[in-house]
């Protein structure tokens, strides 16, 4: 698993599967592979296929104006 997302750390779940399904011959659903991510402690990249909304954009802005934030 850790060389999995090793070799490609913005991996989605489903993506890894695939490749342990390939490289191994184990298949596993996405359920399962987040399950064994979160107790190996591994990190991945979340993907965003949307545009972050208007909104969550102005509110953020707001809040950096006024000192809120990271």
């Amino acid at each position: 698993m850790q060389q999995l997302v090793d070799q490609q750390p913005d991996a989605t779940l489903s993506e890894l599967c695939e490749r342990l399904a390939k490289h191994n011959g184990i298949q596993v659903s996405v359920p399962t592979m987040h399950r064994a991510v979160q107790r190996l402690e591994l990190s991945t990249k979340k993907k965003h296929f949307m545009p972050v909304s208007k909104t969550a954009h102005e509110l953020n802005k707001c809040a950096l104006s006024i000192g809120i934030g990271c």
